[in-house]
């Protein structure tokens, strides 16, 4: 129990470090959490939810940047000033673009993810590159005292979210009849933004003492053979390959990605842990004896563990490039390229000595200008130009293979859903060559780009002045279902309802559900299916379903996820009024 209470004891004093380091962070932060918690249950309230939270919520990366940088030198008070001044402007132009536009108008909302991207690469990336020049460690030191932070900062939280859960649960029991998560989302809000963000900003800069004993277990003792265990299983597999003449499978190349990350964590913390970093009293009696002891084998292990990961880099390479020379560069494409630039960097500064490993974090911030914003060269012109390129196939050929189809059926789809796509292929291209496009991506619908794709037909808020005259009863109700197995039937949907999770009656949704796929598809009017007038009115006009002559279902809301070319439902989340006489 003592060590519990001095846990918490030393988590409070830091959470009041944290705030006397970064006040203004906090105080935002503060701000968000309250104010999320506040309008959880409110409904339509469009200039908080798309307004103020999301400008908060930019200003607040952009004030984690300031503040470490503060914090890592000294400034003069005009200069603080012209920075939060522009933090200001530019928080408040993504959240006034995302409020007045959003993801309607195609056009802004492709460039406002662009800006939000390189904004949070940039803010958030030298926030953490501040605050580690600031620790004066090496950077494997630095890397395992933040990993000795972050398991103290979860166990506590854990510990938090257990208390809130138990309170919400006997307040319930005892006070409040029936249950609803309410509460206890509250609860878990308030606990997350009053606590775990400010405990992850101290996470970074306290970085004073010396790394727990116990997360030096942890790394021996768990990350480090995880480590291991994955590499020995990969290694395991390309002599598979090598033996059977497999074609590597396409997840290859996540995997890889995650065994390069745990490798990173790995061998860096290996290093603080049986280098200076990990040096105990047992260490400091053998020296003052004479007896120096050679490196231990893990140590050892770790030092070439990054030799063995790159023969894996040409495993990644040949996945993503299969992929490329098929049906061209898509963005997701472009990033996997992107990354094994950042795997190749890392490991040739690694190489160099661990002096050199800062260095990362600058690098990773300019890639990530060059990838979102740099002209020409930024993923969604390289995808472009590329799927441009493929189209070519059919000006050139008049006879095309099933190889060269699906690469035309791709990068019709894919410059069809484009920012100007539409305007490049109607400027350039006949209407039989387009015609002819059309004709093989409709043939070709289990193609590479855009297969499969999934839409968000979406409306709410349709009845918010309900006539109730003549019932005496009014339940909110939904049904939430999701998979093939539960939309099949849509004739027998159990409405439960929302305060004691009970199934209250069952209604058949059919017609109302294939109407409003009909209609939303045909009105769609951007890929992630923003409500439309037209989906809007319809739902609203067909909102009514009459139950029996006592019982009446009023729909409020309607969201489904659609697979857009052969409309098959794959999730639905209705929720409305049961309302009995």
């Amino acid at each position: 129990m003592g060590n519990v209470r001095s846990l918490m004891d030393r988590s409070s004093r830091e959470i009041r470090e944290c705030f006397r380091r970064y006040p203004v962070t906090i105080l935002l932060v503060a701000a968000v959490t309250v104010l999320e918690a506040a309008i959880l249950d409110m409904k339509n309230q469009p200039m908080l939810e798309r307004g103020v939270l999301p400008f908060l919520f930019w200003l607040v990366i952009g004030m984690f940047f300031a503040e470490s940088y503060w914090y890592q030198r000294n400034i003069k008070i005009s200069r603080k000033g012209i920075l939060c001044f522009f933090l200001i402007l530019v928080s408040l132009r993504i959240a006034s673009g995302n409020y007045f536009y959003g993801k309607r108008e195609l056009q802004t909302g492709f460039w406002l993810t662009r800006l939000e991207m390189v904004y949070l690469s940039l803010m958030l990336l030298g926030a953490v590159y501040f605050c580690y020049r600031r620790s004066k460690d090496g950077f494997a030191e630095y890397v395992l005292k933040v990993f000795a932070n972050m398991i103290r900062i979860h166990i506590v939280y854990l510990a938090l979210l257990i208390g809130v859960g138990l309170i919400s649960a006997i307040i319930y029991t005892l006070f409040i009849r029936g249950y609803s998560f309410s509460l206890l989302e509250r609860l878990v809000i308030l606990v997350t933004g009053l606590y775990y963000v400010p405990s992850w900003l101290f996470a970074l800069t306290e970085t004073e003492s010396e790394a727990e004993r116990f997360a030096k277990i942890v790394v021996k003792g768990i990350v480090f053979p995880l480590a291991l265990i994955v590499y020995v299983i990969i290694y395991v597999y390309i002599l598979k390959i090598l033996v059977y003449q497999d074609i590597p499978s396409n997840q290859i190349y996540l995997i890889v990605t995650v065994a390069f990350l745990l490798g990173v964590a790995a061998w860096t913390m290996m290093e603080a842990v049986e280098g200076h970093g990990g040096r105990n009293e047992l260490d400091d009696e053998r020296e003052k004896q004479g007896k120096h002891q050679e490196p231990l084998k893990m140590a050892r292990i770790a030092e070439r563990l990054p030799w063995l990961f790159i023969p894996l880099i040409f495993l990644q390479i040949y996945s993503v490039g299969i992929r490329i020379w098929q049906f061209g560069v898509t963005p997701q494409r472009y990033f996997g390229i992107i990354w094994l630039v950042v795997e190749t960097i890392y490991l040739c500064l690694y190489f160099r000595g661990a002096e050199k490993m800062q260095k990362i974090v600058p690098v990773c911030i300019v890639i990530s200008g060059i990838i979102w914003a740099m002209p020409g060269v930024n993923a969604y012109d390289m995808s472009f130009y590329s799927q441009i390129h493929n189209l070519e196939l059919v000006r050139a050929k008049d006879d095309l293979n099933t190889a060269e189809k699906e690469k035309v059926s791709g990068a019709y789809r894919y410059l069809t859903e484009a920012v100007g796509g539409e305007s490049y292929l109607k400027e350039n291209y006949t209407t039989g060559q387009l015609e002819k496009m059309e004709k093989i991506a409709g043939e070709n619908k289990t193609g590479d780009v855009a297969a499969g794709e999934t839409v968000l037909i979406y409306t709410e808020y349709m009845n918010q002045n309900l006539d109730i005259r003549g019932y005496s009863s009014l339940q909110r109700v939904t049904c939430d279902l999701s998979g093939a197995e539960e939309t099949e039937d849509l004739m027998q949907i159990k409405l439960t309802e929302n305060s004691s999770g009970s199934v209250i009656g069952v209604v058949n949704l059919e017609n109302f559900i294939s109407q409003c796929v009909e209609v939303g598809i045909h009105n769609l009017k951007d890929e992630d299916g923003e409500a439309t007038t037209e989906i809007t009115a319809f739902a609203a006009e067909q909102s009514r379903i009459a139950i029996d002559d006592n019982t009446l279902f009023v729909i409020d809301t309607v969201s489904m996820e659609v697979e857009k070319n052969t409309k098959q439902v794959q999730a639905i989340y209705i929720e409305g009024y049961w309302m009995t006489k």
